[in-house]
């Protein structure tokens, strides 16, 4: 995932990976795979911070799953993420 977009270039790509091959990216060192989103039109949730190489700002890990922010400071909710492995 090229992180420096809008949020909703980045929802669209992620929703145009769904499910096989799954829009992925690096973090902590892991390959990680997205595979549903969307847009997230509130204020700004509790969650524990992620730092994701290459965005904006860092991801939140919420109780509903992984906020992103584009590069506009709109939010994206990955609703599951998974590790991939190999």
């Amino acid at each position: 995932i090229s992180w420096d977009q809008p949020a909703a270039a980045l929802h669209n790509w992620i929703r145009g990976h769904d499910k096989v091959p799954g829009a992925w990216t690096t973090i902590d060192g892991q390959m990680v795979t997205f595979y549903g989103s969307s847009l997230f039109d509130a204020s700004v949730p509790a969650g524990q911070e992620l730092a994701i190489k290459g965005a904006s700002r860092p991801g939140l890990v919420t109780k509903n799953g992984l906020v992103v922010f584009g590069n506009d400071g709109k939010m994206v909710s990955a609703q599951s993420g998974k590790l991939k492995h190999g």
